[in-house]
């Protein structure tokens, strides 16, 4: 609740929504660390050590052991958020927010190791859409930790998201007319030849749509490739997850995921009366994502 008031305090000073972005994150943490450890205590740890020390101190074991000093110089090492996710997702439904909470915290991350900068609509859109319903959503029957927010300040979310919407579709919208502009300057044998070429995919990406219409030219020339991204901590890969990135073949767009994404939620808006809920139902399932949550 303390970084909802600043970062609805925050305005577009870069300290305040990085501050309550790295709240927010902290507080997505601790809930699954909650979570998990009402369940069993043991997996919220990152590894258990060789002799279960870490595990007979979480557990208080020390009274049965047959030198209980032993524990006193023992530190609990919980997991890394990427870990303690995929082990929430053992049990419980977390479809709907995964992918949102995993973007939280690499947003996080740059932000507290890397310094780096964050795009104030995209932030407002993730956590009023996403992040916050899952507090909602994950605490709704837990009377000791259950989150609601006021009618009043969904008022002041809502009306925020929906200035951040306009921003983040303003700004796309200028990069297709960018590219809608570039095929028209094409001959037609030119854009021809361009739609009979097969896609080519970049290292270590995958097809796995084809044939999709361009938002930008309005041709079928649309692609969709995935990649495989590992997660990684100090001691090696901790999970994985698969980025998707689409490309024209005739103008030559690239949309990103943040993009791909928010082209299917405002999808009329970009398409007009040419989209069909046909080729929408199609851009969602190229950028299905499989459950990879036991890869690593």
């Amino acid at each position: 609740m303390e970084a909802i008031d600043e970062f609805l305090e925050s305005g577009d000073r870069p300290t305040k929504i990085a501050s309550s972005v790295i709240k927010i994150a902290t507080a997505a943490e601790l809930l699954l660390k909650e979570k998990l450890e009402r369940i069993c205590p043991a997996l919220v740890l990152d590894t258990i050590d060789e002799n279960a020390l870490q595990v007979a101190k979480i557990f208080e074991l020390g009274n049965k052991m047959q030198n209980r000093k032993e524990l006193d110089g023992v530190e609990l090492k919980t997991a890394a958020f990427p870990k303690l996710l995929n082990r929430t997702s053992k049990f419980f439904d977390l479809k709907t927010f995964k992918s949102s909470l995993s973007k939280l915290h690499e947003i996080r991350n740059s932000l507290v190791h890397h310094r780096g900068k964050v795009d104030l609509a995209e932030v407002n859109i993730l956590l009023i859409e996403k992040v916050f319903p899952f507090f909602e959503e994950f605490t709704r029957n837990e009377k000791y930790l259950q989150f609601r927010l006021k009618p009043e300040i969904w008022k002041r979310l809502k009306k925020l998201e929906e200035s951040s919407w306009d921003a983040v579709v303003t700004d796309t919208a200028k990069k297709l007319a960018h590219y809608e502009d570039k095929a028209k300057r094409l001959s037609k044998q030119r854009t021809a030849l361009l739609l009979e070429a097969a896609p080519e995919p970049g290292e270590d990406e995958e097809i796995v749509s084809q044939g999709l219409q361009c938002p930008a030219c309005r041709n079928n020339s649309l692609s969709a490739f995935s990649s495989f991204d590992v997660d990684f901590d100090e001691t090696g890969p901790v999970s994985g997850h698969i980025l998707f990135t689409m490309r024209c073949g005739v103008c030559g767009l690239e949309l990103e995921e943040d993009e791909i994404h928010l082209i299917i939620a405002q999808f009329e808006k970009f398409f007009g009366a040419t989209g069909t809920q046909d080729q929408k139902d199609q851009w969602e399932e190229a950028v299905q994502e499989p459950d990879y949550s036991d890869a690593y």
